[in-house]
């Protein structure tokens, strides 16, 4: 099951599998039990992940940018 995907992908699945996620605790009910705390715990560790793979991926991009720079100067 290991495939390598890039990293813009890994950052989409997250987003996908919050989507999941929250449908699927909406659809929950209390009978559900420690289900429904599990994927509350899920969500939670989630929570953020996209936000900070943009903020690394536009400091990798600052980076590569004054990389290129250099080796044209």
């Amino acid at each position: 099951m290991n495939r390598e995907i890039s990293a813009d992908d890994a950052r989409c699945q997250v987003m996908q599998a919050q989507a999941v996620l929250s449908l699927l605790l909406n659809t929950m009910s209390l009978k559900d039990g420690n289900l429904l705390d599990a994927v509350g715990a899920i969500m939670t560790l989630l929570d953020g992940v996209p936000e900070a793979m943009d903020s690394v991926f536009c400091e990798l991009s600052t980076y590569e940018i004054i990389a290129a720079r250099g080796k044209t100067a």
